[in-house]
């Protein structure tokens, strides 16, 4: 397994560039990204400077409104997600993660009706180009793809589909090692976050489907111990990457450094 940069992390602070991010990179060592959006470049550009640097782009992550409730507006969501894997081919990214967000309010269930039927009329134009289109859990009550029922609920409409698994946003709704020996044959992209204790009515505060609240935590330090997360994905083979993912306000260069520092070793 190996660990991987993910722009979001970075970009989500500000002042993003990538000269910040190749730069961070190699700090850390790290020769493998998730380009999570293009920013103010285009993919030509950020491969080119990827190529440069000697950084390989592991995932491309967009977003595409697949939760529309009708086909017009769902044709929208799935021509976005055709340009999405035109961008992931020309970074030679060999995945393409939506993540699965919803617009407030919506019932979950008819939220995964929505998605799933979006992603099987997107699925086969991903694969022909070379990608494998994924989907991850997503922590908010609307949310139509958390656990394992949802994500059966899936892979049962839609075989051809592969999931990132982010090992946060599972235990938001249920039990991470589980989910991994679960999906041991369609995880193909990996994330770990973490999450700590907070307040209600913490500015920063996540309300998960199942009552709990939480804000975003450090690697190593929150709620969810990762060592047995990381075994269960080497039980099952898993040889590809995980993203270091962090939503919150400590500065990140620090953030990465402290969790490459913990997690390397452990992989």
């Amino acid at each position: 397994m190996k660990l991987s940069m993910m722009s979001y992390s970075v970009a989500r602070q500000g002042d993003f560039s990538l000269s910040k991010l190749f730069g961070m990179m190699h700090e850390l060592d790290l020769q493998y990204l998730d380009m999570v959006t293009l920013y103010h470049d285009t993919a030509t550009e950020v491969r080119r400077r990827a190529d440069a640097e000697g950084i390989r782009i592991a995932a491309y992550t967009d977003f595409a409104g697949l939760d529309a409730d009708t086909d017009t507006e769902r044709q929208k969501g799935i021509d976005q997600v055709k340009r999405q894997v035109e961008t992931a081919v020309i970074l030679g990214a060999p995945v393409l993660m939506l993540p699965p967000i919803s617009r407030p309010g919506i019932i979950a269930s008819v939220a995964r009706r929505n998605w799933i039927e979006g992603l099987a009329r997107s699925v086969d134009f991903a694969t022909a180009a070379g990608v494998t289109l994924t989907v991850e859990s997503f922590p908010v009550a609307e949310s139509p793809f958390i656990g394992r029922s949802d994500f059966s609920e899936l892979l049962s409409a839609v075989p051809d589909m592969k999931i990132t698994f982010d090992d946060g946003n599972v235990w938001s709704g249920d039990d991470p090692v589980q989910f991994v020996k679960a999906f041991a044959d369609a995880i193909v992209h990996v994330h770990f976050k973490n999450w700590e204790q907070c307040d209600l009515h913490d500015p920063a505060v996540r309300k998960f489907r199942d009552g709990r609240h939480c804000r975003p935590g450090l690697i190593g330090k929150g709620l969810l111990d990762e060592r047995p997360v990381i075994a269960a994905l080497r039980q099952i083979g898993y040889q590809g990457c995980i993203n270091i993912e962090y939503e919150g306000e400590i500065p990140i260069a620090s953030v990465m450094q402290w969790a490459v520092d913990y997690l390397r070793p452990l992989l």
